[in-house]
């Protein structure tokens, strides 16, 4: 699961995403797709660059 660091000072949120698979590559696919679109939205509603903010 890729993760975002910030300053350090700022609100900490955290988000737990899970999904279900028929395979494993599957899950981890269909994972990394939630992840992004949900980061996308939340970057978005605060006015962030997501794509700036993935280690």
């Amino acid at each position: 699961m890729k993760r975002t660091h910030l300053s350090g000072t700022e609100p900490k949120m955290k988000f737990y995403f899970g999904v279900k698979g028929r395979t494993l590559t599957e899950a981890k696919q269909q994972l990394e797709q939630l992840e992004t679109a949900m980061m996308a939205c939340v970057f978005e509603l605060i006015g962030g660059n997501f794509t700036d903010s993935i280690i």
